[in-house]
């Protein structure tokens, strides 16, 4: 599948969120079905997620996710 036809989720994480965590969280959601990039964006505090992620599973684990505005 080509990037660009990729959805593109934002998964907002909170204030003051350390480097050690971004990564276990982006460990978790990378372990997905669907999730094929993982992207932080430390102004935003958001991991943008690239791929078709199985919008079930993610808020099963616990995360919530918006789309991309303008992808």
């Amino acid at each position: 599948m080509e990037r660009e036809e990729w959805a593109e989720l934002s998964v907002p994480l909170p204030d003051g969120i350390c480097r050690h965590c971004v990564r276990w969280i982006s460990g978790r959601l990378r372990d997905l079905p669907g999730v094929v990039s993982l992207e932080y964006d430390a102004d935003r505090r958001v991991l943008r997620v690239g791929g078709e992620p199985d919008l079930a599973a993610l808020r099963r684990a616990g995360f919530a996710a918006r789309r991309e505005e303008g992808g």
